[in-house]
């Protein structure tokens, strides 16, 4: 009857010795899925970090990218308003240059406007008169006053009226170019490129007794040619 008392005791010491074992154990498991879980969520939570900070990078990435590019824009942008300004500053030297002289051409033979300079004359460049004639206009009220330009063989320079001294007023009195030679559209004289303005008193194109002559240019006061408005009042030559 003991042993058998001291049995039963023994088996149910065991079993609470195993429940508490179990207890035990499934405490630790449930500590450690705890941790794991843990551990789990942190690592969860560090690679969310980890995209973030890349997402932040790569945003950062993108701003440096975009600066640059507005920068380039600018660079380009400020460039072309150079290139802009250095045009503008080229064509307001072409105006300034063409501003007293309007060209034109017809059968190769040119026709310009002339216009006084600030000291009130008209500047012809002798490099704009060559073996064939050129013709000048000088607007003086309503009448055209034209001087006419012309190179000899051995490349003197020579300007005159282009009128005939003994023909005017006649509307055909002036001159143009066959060959070598100025030929007067009302009497039919030639005159040689020699002669103009070098000769006076006959059938020749008229001298410029005003006529004021540097190494480069022909400088004829504006005023002097006002006084010859009667003369080409009835001139019928062409202007262009």
């Amino acid at each position: 009857m003991y042993k058998k008392t001291n049995v039963i005791i023994a088996i149910l010491g065991v079993g609470i010795l195993f429940t508490g074992c179990g207890g035990s154990t499934k405490m630790v498991l449930d500590t450690q899925e705890n941790t794991t879980q843990a551990t789990t969520i942190e690592d969860t939570a560090d690679t969310e970090t980890d995209v973030a900070s890349e997402n932040n990078n790569g945003s950062s990435d993108n701003g440096n990218d975009t600066r640059i590019a507005e920068e380039t824009a600018e660079v380009q942008s400020s460039g072309s308003d150079e290139a802009a300004d250095v045009a503008d500053n080229q064509n307001n030297a072409a105006d300034v240059s063409d501003s007293n002289a309007d060209t034109s051409a017809s059968g190769g033979t040119l026709y310009t406007t002339i216009i006084p300079d600030s000291d009130g004359n008209i500047v012809i460049d002798k490099d704009s008169i060559s073996n064939t004639a050129s013709y000048y206009n000088y607007q003086s009220g309503d009448t055209i006053v034209q001087l006419v330009g012309i190179a000899t063989d051995s490349g003197e320079k020579r300007l005159a009226f282009n009128t005939c001294q003994s023909c005017n007023p006649s509307p055909q009195a002036y001159y143009q170019q066959q060959g070598d030679l100025l030929i007067c559209q009302n009497c039919g004289f030639d005159f040689s490129p020699e002669a103009v303005g070098a000769v006076a008193g006959g059938c020749n194109p008229m001298p410029l007794e005003k006529l004021t002559e540097t190494d480069e240019q022909f400088l004829i006061p504006a005023a002097y040619l006002d006084t010859f408005v009667d003369v080409y009042a009835s001139w019928t030559g062409p202007v262009s």
